[in-house]
């Protein structure tokens, strides 16, 4: 479910209708689709060998559009190796199109069919409140590489178990040198982990370590720590 919009599945259409007809006797006032090949943007196409391939082809086609990059040149990455940084010397953004606009379409992506582009939608969105060109040059590095990859997207293979598997990882004091020494955030290190169900990407996650770790061990047992919250409840779910 999100918000309003419900996606249901049955072993029978009968079961549906019936589940809907009981909801409507409740005063829940339901529209029913006709299909389920696109949620919520999300476009859900089956393979040629059974799988699920899950796109946001239009959502992307709309940040090429917004930022006027319809013949833009692509990138095979979406973000440099180098940390993005506060740059409080840089020149402020003279685009023509809105950061915070963009930055919530990518966040949207990121978040939904697109965990490739995680980090770097995670860099850009933190200078949402002041960016500057060097900001904005990170959120075209990232459009550029969805012009030339707006086809992709998730791929869910048929399980014939539950397999839930977890990879964490975090880097140490990643922003030093890159945000000035007088900042708080120069001295932050930057966690990520991913969790899978039977090989698909279920949970992600990319973002700055709220806390100042004194080592890469604590940084590393923080995200440890962080990705726990969401795996340990997602076991009790499936044991039941």
């Amino acid at each position: 479910m999100f918000v309003d919009d419900c996606g249901i599945a049955a072993k029978s259409e009968d079961i549906i209708d019936q589940l809907i007809a009981n909801l409507n006797a409740k005063n829940f006032k339901l529209t029913k689709e006709e299909t389920f090949n696109e949620f919520l943007g999300i476009s859900y196409d089956t393979m040629r060998n059974g799988d699920i391939h899950l796109s946001q082809k239009g959502l992307i086609k709309n940040v090429i559009a917004a930022a006027g990059f319809e013949k833009c040149s692509h990138n095979k990455l979406p973000a440099s190796r180098k940390a993005l940084g506060i740059d409080p010397e840089g020149e402020p953004m003279d685009e023509f199109w809105s950061y915070t606009s963009i930055v919530g379409m990518l966040l949207y992506l990121s978040n939904n069919t697109r965990p490739d582009i995680t980090y770097a939608v995670s860099q850009v969105a933190r200078f949402t409140h002041n960016p500057k060109k060097s900001h904005a040059a990170a959120v075209k590095m990232i459009i550029r590489y969805l012009a030339g990859t707006s086809d992709k997207g998730t791929i869910v293979k048929p399980a014939t178990s539950l397999e839930l598997t977890c990879h964490v990882d975090a880097n140490f004091a990643g922003l030093y040198r890159r945000d000035p020494d007088s900042s708080i955030s120069s001295a932050k290190s930057r966690m990520g982990c991913v969790i899978k169900l039977s090989k698909c990407p279920l949970i992600w996650k990319s973002q700055l370590i709220p806390t100042i770790c004194l080592s890469t061990a604590e940084s590393e047992y923080y995200a440890l720590s962080q990705a726990m919250t969401a795996l340990i409840p997602l076991r009790a779910i499936f044991r039941r």
